[in-house]
């Protein structure tokens, strides 16, 4: 350990000629391998700091762990060599010439040289005169309690300007779109930087979930064939980008879950409840109406705010990160946005050549039937009457549109979807 030297100052170090501040240069091995590298050193009370010639601090050792490796060569004692036990391979070589410590002074010596002691009073108003005095700018050439000029900055490169500027663009847009996120009646505005692709990713993560929380798939190969032909049918008619997949599973709980990018969940109890063909289409047409009107995509961006803003800004929002739970209770039933989905419903099914009033009726036996509006009892999943609220308003404008239609399917495609997610396959 290097001695340090005693002459009753609390600025002297162990290293003579680092006290008031001063700095040693030197030559500093980071490791073997590594080239030895100008630095400059210097040191408080506590520990040896090793700088580069910019000033970049490279290394600190504390003065306890600091041992002597090669001592200085006489007749300018340069060539000193230190290590610090905690890093072996380090090395430090003093090349300024290192004098010998100083013999402490005796204290009669050391207080004529200080001179006398001032009154403390005194000490007190001049400290209160310079504090109303304003300091010095940043740019004045002041010094530091060490002596040492203020180190200058140097000026930014241009990549780390371009890459603060990408920065400060992100943070002021995800900050610009905050209100987005905060007032639902702008979600939609927001709503336009989810691209098709990725409203296809989350429906598709969502039925990944359902599908691990243990809601097995129906495996009625000919039942899910014509749901899944009877929706791509219903979906030409929004638009010939719209796509459709329908996934029945085994549920008790009556649910037909329209789901981001055109999925389409039914459980088997929905299936069972249904009296005719043509409340399979109605249903359908529903589901690809509220998928089209984006309500889940709505309800993800509410649910997850700025969030969802920065991600959707920088292009790197996952599906994984939106959970089926957390969709299912963000959902709102907007009365506005139901009467939209009804509309263009009947578009799908007027489109298509089916009967329009089927509908309505589908929503009043609904509301009548029990299985509809059985209490809450799936941890997961929330009975169709929960999520279709029937108000009046509703009903006069879905009873008004015209009658008449063709049945959506045959006689034998309704028996595959009235067996499909039966006994049959394990329920």
């Amino acid at each position: 350990m290097v001695s340090p030297t005693n002459n009753g100052s609390r600025s002297a170090l162990p290293l003579p000629g680092l006290e008031n501040g001063g700095t040693l240069n030197g030559l500093f091995v980071a490791g073997p391998g590594f080239p030895a590298v100008a630095v400059l050193i210097s040191g408080t009370v506590r520990r040896l700091e090793i700088r580069d010639q910019d000033g970049f601090l490279m290394a600190t050792w504390d003065w306890a762990g600091v041992v002597v490796v090669r001592p200085p060569q006489p007749p300018d004692m340069s060539g000193l060599c230190l290590a610090d036990r905690r890093f072996p391979s380090q090395q430090l070589v003093v090349t300024d010439p290192t004098p010998p410590p100083a013999p402490p002074r005796p204290a009669a010596e050391t207080a004529s040289a200080l001179g006398p002691v001032p009154d403390p009073g005194a000490v007190r108003r001049i400290i209160r005169q310079k504090a109303r005095r304003p300091g010095p700018g940043p740019h004045s050439g002041a010094r530091d309690a060490g002596g040492r000029a203020p180190r200058e900055r140097r000026p930014m490169t241009a990549v780390q300007k371009a890459v603060l500027a990408c920065v400060v663009c992100v943070l002021a847009g995800t900050l610009a779109l905050v209100p987005f996120a905060r007032d639902p009646a702008q979600v939609g505005r927001l709503s336009v930087l989810v691209s098709s692709g990725m409203e296809d990713r989350w429906g598709t993560a969502l039925v990944q979930q359902l599908e691990g929380s243990g809601l097995r798939a129906c495996t009625g190969q000919d039942g899910t064939a014509v749901l899944n032909r009877l929706a791509l049918h219903l979906a030409a008619f929004l638009g010939p980008q719209a796509t459709a997949t329908v996934l029945p599973v085994h549920s008790d709980v009556p649910q037909c879950l329209a789901l981001p990018g055109g999925h389409i969940v039914v459980t088997g109890a929905f299936l069972r409840a249904l009296e005719s063909p043509d409340d399979v289409a109605a249903a359908l047409a529903l589901a690809l109406a509220q998928g089209a009107g984006r309500s889940e995509v709505y309800a993800v961006l509410r649910r997850q705010g700025v969030r969802a803003l920065a991600a959707l800004v920088t292009g790197a929002h996952s599906a994984g990160s939106i959970r089926l739970e957390t969709l299912l209770r963000t959902v709102r039933a907007d009365p506005d946005d139901l009467l939209a989905a009804d509309r263009t419903a009947l578009t799908l099914l007027r489109g298509a050549g089916f009967r329009q009033r089927a509908l309505g009726v589908l929503l009043l036996d609904a509301r009548k039937n029990p299985a509809f509006n059985q209490p809450l009892d799936d941890p997961l999943l929330r009975p169709w009457g929960y999520t279709q609220p029937v108000s009046s308003q509703r009903m006069r404008a879905l009873h008004a549109a015209p009658r008449g239609g063709e049945s959506p399917m045959s006689w034998t495609d309704w028996q595959a979807v009235r067996s499909l997610c039966g006994p049959g396959e394990g329920n």
